[in-house]
């Protein structure tokens, strides 16, 4: 069976790893016509970025155009 980055790295449990990937597949889909699976991605990179403390929660919270 063939794992995602995203699922690797969850299990290794680099999170901020997890919320980049995310957060770049996000940017992808979003690129593609596919704005609902982007914010979906967004969102969930929006909360492990946010758990961390990372200021890059603040790039992703642009990007769903939120406060």
């Amino acid at each position: 069976m063939l794992r995602t980055h995203t699922q690797l790295t969850r299990d290794l449990g680099d999170r901020w790893s997890e919320a980049d990937t995310l957060s770049r597949l996000g940017d992808t889909r979003d690129a593609l016509g596919d704005p609902t699976s982007a914010r979906a991605d967004w969102h969930r990179a929006l909360d492990i970025f946010t758990a961390l403390n990372h200021p890059d929660a603040a790039t992703v919270r642009a990007k769903l155009q939120l406060p």
